[in-house]
């Protein structure tokens, strides 16, 4: 009965257009499918996350998530660089990173390969806007 509950909650929370951010960071991961796992050793060498949502020029997504997803590869000590277009607003982006360390995001980010990309971004950009950092843990495809 516990389970027919916590399912029953879960699809009413993952329908409902009124999820909290919190919410959100919480049951998300649930709605996808993922099986949130104890951290492992291997999980254990990614300790630095971060999510953020950017609003782009009116127009101007799609531009933005190819400079994205070309300029932002093959970065050592990230495990994961997930683009994302919002469904609800098609001026927002969503980027989800894992890295090794927060030390390791910075000195990867000032490169100039990665000064370049972020150039090329910034062109689509109107601004900046949530900016939530994390630390992940596990879960489906980490």
């Amino acid at each position: 009965q516990m389970a027919s509950l916590q399912s029953s909650f879960k699809r009413t929370m993952c329908t409902s257009r009124g999820i909290s951010l919190a919410f959100a960071i919480l049951i998300l991961p649930s709605c996808a499918g993922a099986n949130l796992a104890p951290q492992t050793a291997a999980s254990a060498e990614f300790e630095f996350g971060m999510n953020r949502t950017f609003t782009t020029l009116p127009g101007k997504r799609d531009a933005f998530v190819a400079a994205l997803i070309d300029g932002f590869q093959d970065m050592p000590g990230c495990r994961s660089f997930i683009v994302a277009k919002d469904v609800a607003n098609q001026d927002t982006v969503w980027v989800t990173e894992v890295w090794q360390s927060e030390e390791i995001r910075e000195q990867v980010l000032t490169s100039p390969r990665i000064k370049a990309a972020t150039a090329v971004a910034k062109q689509y950009l109107d601004r900046r806007d949530l900016k939530a950092t994390t630390i992940p843990v596990g879960g489906q495809g980490f």
